[in-house]
């Protein structure tokens, strides 16, 4: 078979769930502000891919500690998604989430992302917004 008419493998999402909302919402916003309703067609497969991941990631059986397989060719729209969603994050907060981002970013891109991982990010996070003194 072709290169081009073989299926992508999926690519494996593992996080806990704080990590995986993040990265929901960051597809649910991103596409709502580059994919809005009514745009063309080209952009509405693009759109409806999106959301159907972002679904995929929120249903009731993707709780605690899953995988979920998303279609590798959305990897890129993935970050990009994670990257503007905090991005708007850390205009709304004052703040940047640097810690939590780059989890986020390497959930898209296959790696796992571990309890223990998110606990650290969060503590970094948050140590990284008190001011000094």
């Amino acid at each position: 078979m072709p290169a081009v008419l073989r299926r992508a493998r999926p690519l494996p999402i593992r996080c806990p769930g704080p990590v995986r909302q993040s990265i929901v919402d960051a597809l649910r916003l991103y596409t709502e502000v580059s994919y809005p309703p009514g745009c063309a067609d080209c952009a509405l497969v693009a759109r409806e891919a999106l959301l159907e991941t972002a679904r995929s990631l929120a249903a009731p059986g993707a709780q605690g500690l899953c995988t979920v397989e998303v279609n590798r060719h959305l990897r890129v729209l993935l970050k990009c998604a994670v990257n503007y969603y905090f991005d708007a994050l850390a205009t709304q907060r004052g703040a940047p989430l640097e810690a939590q981002r780059q989890l986020a970013l390497d959930a898209v891109q296959g790696q796992e992302v571990s309890e223990q991982a998110l606990r650290e990010a969060v503590a970094r996070d948050a140590a990284d917004q008190r001011p000094p003194g």
